[in-house]
């Protein structure tokens, strides 16, 4: 970490929309109104106080919500904030092959260089799980860091797909020229706050006060107790977009910059100085 800062929040943003719900098939005009609040009003939300506070963040835009709201899109990137890979569609990338894959994120990165005539240097893989070769696939394409494996507070180096023997023995595959910057879902809005209108999922409506005091938690844990750690979090402008969920994030970014040393950096930033440090330690 730089000298000056102790802390360091990187602030994610997945900007779904409408293209989860185009994936699962549900294009009724209730699930399709749940992702266009996203780009209407969540989005513009989420970077006014981006605005406000001077914070750096990371967009992971599926190419179906470049190719469709491409106005938001633009002021994001135009903003300064860093765009990213999430798939075309917001695919299932366990129901695909591994070259299908590869398409949907070619297409998604043809999508957001579109927009902003950069290619993405990061991913986070959508949908549920994924064959671990698809993270081979992802430094293949050129991209320098994931963002998509399950892990808390510290940087570290990908994968390729590592192997199951016939009594569940796990031989781990070689390094990646890949940094991984692991999420957890303790810290993403949608596991506490969305509800499904199938009738066999519950409804998660959770108070924001006790979700603010959960991501308070994580973020003083790695506060008080961890050097060189970021905290991670992953919120989605469809879900926390809503007013009661904003002013919980607004208290809750002033809360982070009210703790001495803390500073915000993007997703690459984050990855890039991980690699510098990766590096000057093998000199």
């Amino acid at each position: 970490m730089p000298p000056g800062h102790r802390a360091t929040f990187c602030f994610t943003v997945d900007f779904d929309a409408t293209s989860s719900w185009f994936m699962l098939g549900s294009t009724g005009a209730r699930n399709l109104s749940r992702g266009q609040f996203g780009p209407a009003v969540g989005a513009p939300r989420l970077l006014d106080l981006c605005a406000r506070y001077a914070v750096p963040s990371t967009w992971y835009v599926p190419g179906h919500t470049a190719d469709n709201y491409p106005e938001i899109v633009e002021r994001i990137a135009e903003q300064g904030h860093e765009l990213a890979n999430h798939g075309y569609i917001h695919e299932d990338f366990s129901a695909l092959t591994i070259d299908e894959g590869r398409a949907a994120i070619r297409k998604g990165s043809d999508a957001l260089e579109r927009i902003s005539g950069n290619r993405p240097r990061g991913i986070r893989i959508s949908g549920g799980d994924f064959d671990g070769a698809l993270l081979e696939v992802v430094a293949e394409e050129g991209f320098t860091y994931d963002s998509s494996l399950f892990g808390e507070y510290y940087a570290e180096w990908c994968r390729a797909k590592d192997t199951l023997g016939p009594d569940g023995e796990i031989t781990l595959g070689r390094r990646l020229d890949l940094v991984e910057l692991p999420i957890t879902f303790a810290t993403s809005d949608v596991v506490h706050f969305e509800i499904s209108i199938e009738p066999e999922m519950p409804a998660r409506l959770a108070n924001p006060r006790h979700v603010e005091q959960v991501w308070r938690d994580q973020f003083d844990y790695m506060y008080d107790r961890l050097d060189g750690a970021y905290f991670m979090l992953m919120i989605h402008p469809e879900s926390i977009g809503w007013g009661s969920r904003m002013l919980m994030l607004e208290r809750f970014v002033e809360y982070c910059l009210s703790k001495p040393g803390t500073r915000f950096a993007t997703a690459e930033k984050i990855a890039d100085e991980f690699r510098h440090a990766e590096a000057a330690a093998t000199l």
